[in-house]
C-alpha cells in the first residue's frame, strides 16, 4: 500500500475503547481486518468524532491508511473524513512530537489535489430525473464536488491547520491559466453562494474557525468573471451538459463569452 508516510506506532493488538461506546465484537471485527481491506465502516468507528475506538496511540496507526483511502475513494470518504479531522485536531500536539504533523497536513492538501484533478460534470435531463424521483427538469452534478466542499469545512471546523483550507481555495482562484483549477474555483464558488455548500463565514460549530478571506474572494464578480473566461472556451465546451454553464453563469451573475468581450 502505497501510504502518504508511515507513524512510529506499531498495528495495534486491540482497541482500548476509551469511552465505553462500542462492543467488544466490533472492536475485534476491525483488528482482525488486514489493512487493505478497512474501509469508511472501520474508519468511521475507528475515528468517531468525540469518542474514537481507541487511543491517540492505538489510532495514529491508522491515520495514514484512512488519508490513503480518502485520496482514492472520495465518495467513501463523506462517512468518516470529518472524524480524521477531529483526530488530528484533537491530537494535534502528539502529531507534532512524533513529526507527523507536517506528513499529515501535506497528505490532507494531497487528497484535495488528487479529488480537484479533473473536472467532471454528469447532466440529468428531465427523463434522468423523473427516474430518480426528482421533481426538477434537469440537474448537473459536479464529481467530486460534495466531498471537496466539506472537507474544506471540516478544515474550518477542526482547526488543526488553520490556514490550510484558505490556502487551498486561494490557490485556486489564483488564474493561472490551467483550466481544471478556475473551473473548481467557479464550482466552489457556486456550490457556496447557492448554499449546497458550508458558508465559511457562518460555521455556528464548536470549535471552528471561520474564513475571512474565501467569502472575499468567491464574492469578487471580476476574479469570478476572469476565471469564468479561461474555462468556457476549453473544459466548457468539451463539458457534456447542456445547462452546467449556463446555470453557473446565472447564478455567479456572470457575463457570457460575448457580453464579456464586448465589455470595453
Amino acid at each position: 500500500m502505497d501510504l502518504p508516510f508511515r507513524t512510529l506506532h506499531a498495528r495495534p493488538a486491540r482497541l482500548s475503547d476509551p469511552s465505553c461506546d462500542f462492543s467488544s465484537g466490533r472492536l475485534k471485527q476491525i483488528i482482525r481486518t488486514p489493512d487493505e481491506a478497512l474501509s469508511w465502516s472501520e474508519f468511521r468507528d475507528i475515528f468517531r468524532v468525540g469518542i474514537p475506538a481507541g487511543t491517540y496511540e492505538e489510532t495514529v496507526y491508522f491515520l495514514p491508511i484512512a488519508l490513503h483511502d480518502m485520496r482514492l475513494r472520495p465518495r467513501d470518504s463523506l462517512e468518516f473524513m470529518s472524524g480524521v479531522c477531529s483526530f488530528i485536531a484533537d491530537n494535534i500536539r502528539r502529531l507534532e512530537a512524533d513529526s507527523l504533523s507536517l506528513p499529515t497536513m501535506q497528505a490532507i492538501t494531497a487528497v484535495l489535489r488528487a479529488w480537484t484533478s479533473r473536472f467532471v460534470v454528469t447532466h440529468y435531463d428531465a427523463d434522468a430525473c423523473r427516474k430518480k424521483g426528482w421533481t426538477i427538469d434537469h440537474d448537473d452534478i459536479v464529481e467530486n464536488s460534495q466531498e471537496v466542499s466539506e472537507l474544506v469545512a471540516d478544515l474550518w471546523r477542526y482547526p488543526a491547520f488553520p490556514d490550510l483550507a484558505d490556502r487551498f481555495i486561494e490557490d485556486l482562484a489564483r488564474p493561472q491559466h490551467d483550466e481544471t483549477r478556475s473551473a473548481w474555483f467557479l464550482e466552489y464558488a457556486r456550490a457556496t453562494l447557492q448554499g449546497y455548500a458550508t458558508w465559511p463565514g457562518d460555521l455556528n460549530m464548536v470549535p471552528t474557525k471561520s474564513s475571512r478571506m474565501i467569502p472575499r474572494l468567491i464574492q469578487d464578480r471580476s476574479l469570478l468573471q476572469q476565471h469564468y473566461g479561461l474555462v468556457i472556451d476549453g473544459i466548457g465546451a468539451a463539458t457534456p451538459s447542456p445547462t452546467y454553464w449556463h446555470d453557473l453563469r446565472s447564478a455567479l451573475g456572470l457575463n457570457s463569452v460575448a457580453q464579456q468581450r464586448a465589455v470595453p
